[in-house]
């Protein structure tokens, strides 16, 4: 099972919604939306996307995970705002609660977040270790428990093994974002992740990752508008002898002035991109996102649709790989 990690914005959801027919059919996809607050600071928007979300994956009938207790900042969306979206939304019962487990939460919280969900069954984020997890998964044992997550360097083997007898997703962000766009390597083929060809060797029944956006959530899509152009493309190893592992290329504009007109920059990077895909057609035949990036688009994409052609792609790969 592959798991992606979302924020419930726009074009992660409507990146989903584009594949979620075939990741039903596929049966091994089952993202996790991680509800953030908007660019103010205010839950509004953020609930607006959720609602979105939940009825796209539950009129598609995709078993989907939505964190309930959102804990990266004060301003997040609150848990009965998410429980009430998920009520209301969910017309065919496919969205599966989670709650966060943290090294600063107390144990009366968590007790408190998981009454709140009345009973029924439920993930866990693992984001770092209990403080007292002898107390934790004593409490955990007590109720029906849909998945265990737990992320990769977070949280030790001896840890995750308390749990070894339940569903238990890896989750590692393999995106490594820099300060720029321009800072991104270009032309070259860097390591994302290789956790989807050993998950199973440490246990685990699936793995996940962040996509092509990262762990790092901004609600304004990093800061001010980028002036260089960057798309990011993930793929499975395509040099011979290579350890097997998921790669990344990043095809970036020429230009890189702040008066360079961006659909000329849009135009340098998606050109790029279409050459690398043409060149190597056998390794991306399945996606349907490489198919739009390699061929002549109609008008030039803004920056939103390059950025959800990329995660869908994502989305494809792993799927097809089947792993």
């Amino acid at each position: 099972m592959y798991v992606p990690l979302l924020h419930a914005r726009q074009e992660e959801r409507l990146a989903v919604r584009e594949v979620a027919n075939a990741l039903v059919a596929a049966g091994n996809v089952n993202p996790l939306y991680i509800p953030v607050r908007d660019k103010k600071g205010k839950p509004g928007v953020a609930i607006r996307q959720l609602e979105f979300a939940v009825r796209e994956v539950s009129k598609a009938r995709l078993p989907t995970y939505v964190l309930t207790t959102p804990f990266a900042h004060k301003t997040d969306p609150v848990q009965s705002t998410i429980l009430k979206v998920m009520e209301e939304c969910d017309s065919h019962g496919v969205t599966i609660p989670v709650v966060a487990v943290t090294s600063g939460k107390p144990l009366a919280t968590l007790i408190k977040e998981i009454a709140a969900l009345k009973g029924k069954p439920f993930g866990v984020l693992h984001r770092g270790e209990a403080a007292d997890p002898d107390r934790l998964q004593v409490e955990l044992d007590k109720h029906q428990i849909a998945t265990h997550f737990f992320f990769e360097g977070d949280c030790d083997n001896a840890y995750c093994d308390r749990w070894e007898f339940s569903n238990r997703v890896l989750l590692q962000d393999g995106f490594a974002r820099q300060q720029r766009n321009a800072d991104h390597r270009q032309g070259v083929d860097e390591e994302y992740s290789d956790l989807a060809y050993r998950y199973r060797r440490k246990g685990f029944e699936g793995y996940g990752d962040h996509t092509i956006v990262g762990e790092i959530f901004t609600p304004t899509g990093g800061g001010k508008a980028a002036i260089t152009v960057a798309i990011h493309l993930t793929f499975q190893t395509l040099v011979a002898n290579r350890p097997q592992s998921i790669w990344i290329r990043h095809f970036l504009s020429d230009d890189s002035t702040a008066t360079a007109p961006r659909a000329v920059c849009v135009r340098q990077a998606l050109d790029k991109l279409g050459r690398f895909i043409n060149q190597h057609r056998r390794a991306f035949a399945f996606s349907t996102a490489c198919q739009y990036f390699a061929g002549p688009p109609a008008s030039t994409p803004s920056l939103g649709v390059l950025k959800r052609r990329s995660i869908k792609h994502h989305l494809e790969l792993m799927s097809h790989l089947n792993l």
